[in-house]
């Protein structure tokens, strides 16, 4: 590329003959185009390779969920701990990049202690074709460990992904009650190992009222 003379440079070689300089520039067009195409095969071929590790975690897991919920009576400021175990189902799911969509769930959801867990949705808009990916959680996947956080849940459907099913007491005194509730969470986070036949996962958070918390194992 010919050199370009500025106010401070008082040395300005000539230009070289236009067909030399010509010819230079395409020998530099087709550089920078190699060096485009070997960057995006570069880039795709990393892609590829985060989405294969990924998939080795796909799949449905069958097991059993121990959780543990510890709750704030608003009457006399006491806390409670009560521990149930339930049958769940773990599902692993291709998300968006290399970031899996985990979904666990226990079979039953009308216990004290049940929960949904989603990481996120993905899918086509029925009505214009687009595809729709929505994050409850940031994840992860490598080497085997997943691990997310929960970053979203202020949506309808974010309640509806990630709620934590636990009595809800109304009023102190004789005429207080209690009435089956699901809070949405939050703060959660997830963490664990999650194999071709196995899974072991924790997770841990706490609902939008602070005044309970909840702490969880799922094994497969």
């Amino acid at each position: 590329m010919p050199p370009v003379r500025t106010d401070s440079d008082s040395s300005y070689a000539e230009p070289e003959s236009e067909s030399e300089s010509e010819s230079e520039s395409d020998e530099s067009d087709s550089d920078a185009s190699d060096s485009d195409e070997s960057d995006s095969d570069t880039s795709d071929s990393d892609s590829s390779a985060d989405e294969e590790s990924t998939s080795e975690a796909y799949g449905v897991y069958r097991g059993a969920l121990k959780i543990t919920v510890r709750a704030l009576d608003g009457c006399t400021n006491q806390a409670y701990e009560n521990s149930y175990r339930y049958a769940a189902t773990l599902v692993v799911r291709q998300g968006p990049g290399s970031s899996p969509h985990v979904y666990l769930a226990t079979n039953s959801q009308s216990s004290a202690g049940t929960r949904p867990l989603g990481t996120g949705i993905s899918g086509t808009d029925t009505r214009d074709g687009r595809e729709v990916n929505v994050r409850f959680f940031d994840t992860s996947y490598a080497d085997g460990e997943i691990e997310g956080e929960l970053i979203n849940n202020g949506t309808s459907a974010g309640l509806a992904y990630n709620g934590l099913n636990f009595p809800r007491k109304f009023g102190c005194g004789p005429a207080a009650f209690a009435t089956p509730y699901t809070d949405g969470l939050g703060e959660a986070s997830i963490s664990g190992e999650v194999t071709e036949d196995s899974a072991d996962l924790t997770f841990k958070g706490g609902v939008t009222q602070n005044d309970r918390a909840f702490a969880g194992r799922f094994t497969a």
